[in-house]
C-alpha cells in the first residue's frame, strides 16, 4: 500500500491508497517526510472493493458528478459517478471530521479516477476539512509585501493574478498563491498558498499576515473605496469555495467570514493593469 503525507496551510493529511498516484508539481511543493512532532493528521484510506455496499440513505443534493446521500441520522456521504460511462457509480466516501478520518471505498476497476494527486483530493471532501479547521478557501490571487499580504478577489478574469504579479515585477511582493487563497483566523489572519493556483503556475508552501482585502474592478485610472463590513462580508461569501448545499457548512463559514470582514479593512479597488496599480496602492494605503 502505498503512503503519502501532504501538509497544506497547516492542515495535516496521511493517504494510504492501493496504487500509486502520480504527484503534480503543484502538489509536490505540499509532499512532507513526516509531520511535526504532535501534530494530528487526518488519515484517508482508499479502498479497493470488487462492489459498492452504498450504506442506508436517501439522495439529498445532486451534482454533475456526485450525489449527496443524508442518513437518518443526519450525516452526510458522498456517492461519485462516471459521466463518461452512463453515470455508472464507481466509489463512495465517508467521513468523520471529529475522528480526523475520511474513507473512500471504490470498484476495483475504477482506478483512473485517482490517477493523480488533484483527483484524489477530488474525493476527500477538502473543503470541509478546511472548514472543520476554522480555515476558508477564497478566490484570490495573494502577494506577500514590506506592507502585509494583500488578497486580489474578485470575478474570473478581472485580473486577480495580473495584480499580484505586477508586485512582483516591479519587486515590491512575491507572490503566495495565484487563485484560491487559504485564510485561517490563529493569532491573528494569516494567507496560506494552496496547490490550486489557476493558470499562475505559483505553489508556495507559505504564509503571511493578512494586511487587507482587494475586490477588483477595472477601469481607465485608480480609485479606491473602503467598504464597510456588511459589503465587505457579501464580497467574501461570494468568492468562497463552499458546499452551499450544507446547512451546517454555510453557517460555519457565515461565522467565519463576518469575523474575517470585521477584522480586516477591505477596499474595491478600480485598477490598470500596470505599475501605476502598485503605486496607488503604496500612496494611499501604505
Amino acid at each position: 500500500m502505498d503512503e503519502y503525507k501532504i501538509s497544506i496551510a497547516g492542515i495535516d493529511i496521511q493517504l494510504r491508497m492501493a496504487h500509486e498516484a502520480e504527484i503534480s508539481n503543484a502538489f509536490q511543493r505540499f509532499m512532507v517526510n513526516d509531520f511535526i512532532s504532535g501534530s494530528k493528521p487526518y488519515r484517508v484510506t482508499f479502498k479497493e472493493s470488487e462492489k459498492l455496499e452504498i450504506p442506508a440513505a436517501s439522495v439529498f443534493y445532486e451534482e454533475s458528478r456526485t450525489l449527496i446521500y443524508r442518513t437518518e441520522d443526519g450525516r452526510f456521504f458522498r456517492v461519485f459517478k462516471d459521466t463518461s460511462i452512463n453515470e455508472e457509480i464507481y466509489a463512495f466516501n465517508r467521513c468523520d471530521f471529529e475522528k480526523r478520518q475520511i474513507e473512500v471505498v471504490y470498484l476495483k476497476c475504477a482506478e483512473e479516477h485517482f490517477r493523480n494527486m488533484r483527483a484524489v483530493f477530488n474525493h476527500i471532501s477538502w473543503e470541509n476539512i478546511l472548514l472543520h479547521e476554522n480555515k476558508l478557501m477564497l478566490h484570490a490571487s495573494y502577494v506577500e509585501t514590506p506592507f502585509g499580504g494583500i488578497a486580489f478577489s474578485g470575478p474570473s478574469g478581472i485580473g486577480k493574478s495580473t495584480q499580484g504579479n505586477l508586485w512582483v515585477a516591479h519587486g515590491k511582493g512575491r507572490l503566495i498563491n495565484g487563485d484560491k487563497l487559504v485564510l485561517s483566523k490563529e493569532t491573528e489572519w494569516n494567507g496560506y498558498g494552496s496547490p490550486y493556483a489557476g493558470s499562475s503556475g505559483c505553489y508556495v508552501n507559505d504564509f503571511c499576515k493578512l494586511r487587507t482585502l482587494m475586490f477588483l474592478a477595472q477601469g481607465k485610472s485608480c480609485s479606491l473605496r473602503k467598504l464597510d463590513v456588511a459589503e465587505s462580508f457579501k464580497r467574501i461569501y461570494a468568492g468562497l469555495t463552499l458546499n452551499r448545499w450544507d446547512a451546517d457548512s454555510v453557517e460555519k463559514a457565515c461565522n467565519l467570514a463576518y469575523q474575517l470582514a470585521k477584522d480586516i479593512p477591505a477596499y474595491e479597488f478600480v485598477c490598470t493593469p500596470d505599475k501605476n496599480a502598485v503605486e496607488f496602492l503604496i500612496e494611499q494605503l501604505f
